[in-house]
């Protein structure tokens, strides 16, 4: 592992996920099934993520599987995708409901 300041240069080696990652995978999990429910009652059809996600969701689907397996670690990139992804679950929910979307308050 290359080091400068005594700190790892790669900010995306896997590292033990806290009790509060594991929670909001888990809870982001449950959340986007919702919506994809919601969404089909609502309008009939399957939920569509934006393309511009895609990276996003690769991530987050990546991490769910590996937390799956009982590997609680994370990037500090999937880590990122999984707060894009919750606040677009959120922002997307309050659209079908016809209210404003509200920003998530991320305590970390």
């Amino acid at each position: 592992m290359s080091k400068k300041n005594g700190k790892s240069i790669h900010g995306n080696q896997l590292v033990p996920s806290r009790v509060d990652d594991i929670e909001l995978i888990r809870a982001l999990e449950e959340r986007f099934l919702q919506l994809c429910q919601l969404h089909k009652n609502m309008k009939g059809e399957e939920l569509l993520v934006p393309k511009s996600l895609d990276a996003d969701m690769r991530r987050w689907r990546q991490m769910v599987v590996r937390y799956k397996g009982g590997d609680f670690r994370h990037t500090e990139s999937e880590l990122l995708s999984v707060k894009t992804i919750a606040q677009w679950t959120v922002d997307t929910k309050m659209s079908l409901l016809g209210r404003e979307p509200k920003p998530v308050n991320w305590r970390h």
